[in-house]
Order: C-alpha cells, then structure tokens, then sequence
C-alpha cells in the first residue's frame, strides 16, 4: 500500500506561523522521502547514510567512499568525453583490397628542360648581347623568369603572358615523338593538354579537362582546350566511375609493362640553351587527375639519352559518408560540398595549398606568379618580384604554413595520390628510339631521345578508410560502465531517482495544507507510524508515544 498522509482538524491563525509549520514539515517530509530512497536505492552505498542504528562515524565513512568513487567516476567519464569529441575517427586499412581497374591512371603531366624555340628566341644570345637584338628586349621581359639565372627588370608582366609563353616553348608534337597507351597507339595532340606550371608550359596526359577544375572566373577556365568530342568524364574523386565501360580518365587494366604508359620524349639539340637551364632532360610528375600539377613536389628528373621504368603505387583514402556526421575538425577531413574554393571546382589539398599560395603572394607581393589560379584583373609578378614570390613558396612549405598562412587545407575525405620509382639505363638507339623511326635516321641523330615506360606495380590496392572509432554508442557504453564499475549504477537507477524526487515526493503531499490545530498521522503499509504529534497555534510539537525521532 501507498504511503498516505492525513490531515483533519483546525486551522492555526497568522501566516507566518504556517509558513514556519509548512517549512517544518516539508523538512521531516524530506527526511523521510531520503530515508525511504536509502532502504530502497540499487545504488552501491546509498543504504547505509541513513540505516538506523548506525553510528555516525561510519556513515561518514560510507559518504566519503561514495563521493570518492563518485569523483573517480567522473574523472573517467571526462577521458571518455575528451576521447569522443578529439579523436573519434581513425584510419585503417579497408576490408576488402581495391583492383586497378576501379581507379584512373595517374595524370602524367611532362615539362622538358628546354623552354624557348631556338628560331624564335635564344636567351643566351639576348643575355651576352643585348644591344644586338632590340626586338627580344619584351620578350626578355616576359619570358626571363622561365630561367634559373636572368636579370630582375622591373614591372609587372604583360596580361597576354601566357600566350606569349604558348608562342616561344615548344609545342607537344615537337616533345612527345610517341605515345602508345594499353598497347594502343595514340596521337600525342589528342591526349596531351596544356599545363602551365612553375616550369613554363608543360603537357598532362588524362587530367580532367579545365572547365571541370577550374571556376569560370579563373583565367585557365578561360583558355581553349580541344578536348576530344568523344571524351566523356564520369569519374569523381568521391564517387568513382560511374561504370565499367569505356571512360575517362583512362583506366589501366593489368599490370604489364608493355600495356602502361610508353612515351619517346625528345629533345632537338639546337633548341637546347645551357644559359637558361644547366641541365637538359624532362621532369615528370605523377598525380590525380583532379589536383593541378606543382612540378617542385615529388617529380622524377629523366636525363637525355635514358631508357626509364616509373613503376606505380596508388594510395587510396576513402570516407563513408555516415563519418559525415563528425564536424571536418574531428574527421580532419573536407567532403567537396563542404569546402568551396575561390579558383577550383574540386577541393583536394593539393588545389587548396595553391590557392592559398596565390593569395597570399598577391597579399605579401601585389601581384601572382603566371601560373596561379587568379582572376582577370590580377596583376602577374615580373622579375623584380622573384624574391618576394619565393619567400611565398618558402614559408608555404613550412611546418606551420597552416597557422601562418590561415589555409584551413586539410586533406580531401577521399584522397587518390600516387608514388613512383625511378629506374632508368642508357637508351639502346638500335633497338627502341630507331625502330619508330627508322626512315629518319638523319633527324634522329639531331635529337637527343627519352623512353619512359609508366606502369602500375601491382594490380590490387589495399586502401585505407577513415572508420568510426570511438562514437556516440562507444561513449554511452563507456560512461554506463564505469557509472557500474565504480558505483553500481544503471539507467533504471537514474529512473529511481527521478521517481522518488518527484513521484513519490508528490504522492506523499497532502491534499490540502496543514490547518491550525491540526495532528498529523503517517502511516506506512496499512501500519501507523510511532511519530504521532500535535501542532498547537503556538507551534509547540507534542510527541505521542514512540521515541519521538523521525
């Protein structure tokens, strides 16, 4: 039976005396409701504060035991809170190994070592005698900074800069003699594209065309790109291929040498120009073909007259999109719709570092070097600003860019990068760079030749994958058992305290409060209590029978 109290009788007279009455009794009505919690708690300890007969002492034991453990808890409830909130997300290896055929071939982007035509300019002529040709004086202007060595004139570059440099460098036909791809012979026009770079104008193989990189503010959005009418893209970085069939970026499928990547590079030697670039070679660089080239980042230099191996090793991040949940500062990561880049359709870190380069060298120096992401009314650095750009790029390649720099250039949630290793041998004219053009032998003896090989080591990829690894539920199980471990406490016993703060409070209530004269009668299972006592106008509480304590 419920516990029950009744109040007949008088009313007492003066409010401030039923206030002290009232106050009195919700008092020993606490009193009670705490008693009768302690006899009937789950929660380790709780018993023994109030049990009858107990000396003082060692109920001030049993508290300071409780608040002990009660203190360790949350000690141990935080760690898990800080673990949850700082690091829930970890990367591992993925469950399953990903075939070639699921990922595209890197983007190849090549950048020879000569930078002018020798029939339309020749910086070591214009740099021993100057006065000789008045005409090249512009062009020297534009053009210097293409050159390890050159005189720092002043003024900005002209806007028309990058026609100018399409105009003087040699053109793909003059650097790619053959290409064959998956043991197809291609055109070297058709699938190599204009990148301009730190090194001037290079040619990318299977790059994303500009107008899916680039915003349409950008000027390299801007340029004209003769993309094949049958190159369809239905690729993402996130999503992957749309389907197995035909597509583009091209794809790989096995892993044999002959059925990669083949180039004949060249170099004609009256185009080469020790004045402007001490050595004479290509540099290759390897990457995805959503991320622009940076050719001072992990390029292979080939020199002339070399038969090179580049073997290939993928590197795959994936993202469930369930992680998306996490806010990127725990993921430390960027999905693309969450990071809207200025100059870039698609954020990677790679697109992001170079857009953070461009504008702080426009912030430090007034202007951007040539081959930065800007927009038209952006003024292009000229050789007088060599020194301010370069500090750019120094501290860009700081450990604390990131801080300096306010870049917010996290990595991408899903990432494609790849690694090379270079092996390269005296080219063999007789056996590889003859029999492609055996009826020219005379024009082959004018060129110095480069035989590269591109190909993918193996044929499967263990990816890696960011995975929950400490979530919400993790959290919730950690918190419930060390609230069980350390003080015996489950979810029920949170609904028992609840129950008797307000359940069983108020069930106890009276239904009207006490009038003047009244006694008050508690009685507990059907059974009267040995508490019985008399409130009297003048506030004196007379004990009937028992002992009088409550």
């Amino acid at each position: 039976m419920r516990n029950s109290i009744d109040f007949p009788g008088k009313s007492l007279s003066g409010q401030s005396s039923q206030r002290r009455r009232r106050g009195k009794f919700r008092k020993l009505k606490a009193q009670y409701v705490f008693r009768e919690y302690c006899e009937k708690s789950s929660v380790h300890g709780v018993k023994y504060f109030a049990e009858e007969g107990r000396p003082t002492w060692e109920k001030l034991i049993w508290i300071a035991l409780f608040a002990l453990s009660l203190f360790a808890c949350g000690k141990m409830i935080e760690r898990a809170y800080m673990k949850w909130k700082l690091s829930p997300i970890a990367v591992t290896f993925a469950e399953k190994a990903v075939h070639i055929t699921q990922i595209p071939f890197p983007a190849v982007t090549i950048c020879s070592s000569v930078k002018f035509r020798s029939d339309a300019f020749s910086f070591e002529q214009y740099t021993n005698y100057p006065k000789k040709y008045p005409k090249w004086k512009e062009i020297y202007r534009n053009l210097a900074q293409l050159c390890e060595n050159y005189d720092p004139l002043p003024g900005n570059l002209d806007a028309d800069i990058l026609e100018k440099i399409r105009e003087y460098s040699p053109n793909d036909s003059e650097m790619i003699k053959m290409i064959t791809f998956q043991d197809d012979q291609l055109n070297g026009s058709e699938v190599f594209y204009e990148s301009f770079t730190s090194q001037g104008l290079c040619y990318t193989f299977n790059r994303l065309p500009l107008f899916d990189l680039y915003t349409p503010s950008c000027v390299f959005s801007q340029q004209n790109e003769s993309f094949s009418l049958d190159v369809k893209v239905n690729w993402t970085v996130e999503s992957g291929f749309a389907n197995y069939r035909e597509s583009y970026p091209y794809r790989s499928s096995n892993i044999r040498q002959e059925s990669g990547l083949i180039l004949i590079l060249q170099i004609p030697k009256k185009d080469i120009d020790t004045t402007c670039q001490s050595s004479v070679g290509y540099i290759i660089q390897l990457h995805s073909p959503s991320d622009v080239p940076r050719m001072d980042e992990h390029s292979v230099i080939i020199p002339v007259d070399r038969y090179a191996q580049i073997s290939v090793e993928p590197h795959l991040i994936n993202t469930p999109r369930n992680i998306e949940t996490y806010p990127p500062e725990q993921r430390q990561c960027f999905f693309n719709s969450e990071r809207q880049l200025q100059h870039f359709r698609i954020y990677s870190e790679r697109n992001c570092k170079m857009e953070c380069l461009a504008n702080w060298t426009l912030g430090l120096c007034g202007c951007v070097d040539f081959y930065m992401p800007r927009n038209n009314s952006v003024p292009i650095c000229g050789p007088s600003s060599k020194d301010c750009v370069e500090k750019c790029l120094t501290l860009m390649d700081r450990p604390d860019a990131e801080v300096n720099f306010n870049c917010n250039c996290m990595p991408a949630c899903v990432t494609l990068s790849y690694t090379t290793d270079l092996t390269h041998s005296a080219i063999n004219y007789d056996t590889i760079v003859t029999s492609v053009d055996n009826q020219n032998q005379g024009r082959m003896d004018k060129k110095f030749h480069i035989y590269v090989m591109i190909y993918f080591a193996e044929n499967k990829i263990y990816a890696m994958q960011r995975s929950e690894l400490f979530g919400l539920t993790d959290f919730v199980s950690s918190v419930g058992g060390f609230l069980g471990l350390f003080m015996g406490i489950s979810v029920l016993s949170l609904v028992e305290i609840i129950y008797f703060a307000s359940v069983r409070w108020f069930q106890n209530l009276p239904a009207k409060r006490p009038q003047s004269g009244t006694f008050v009668r508690y009685h507990k299972d059907g059974q009267f209590m040995q508490n019985l006592f008399v409130v009297t106008p003048h506030s004196t509480r007379h004990h009937l029978g028992g002992s009088g304590k409550f």
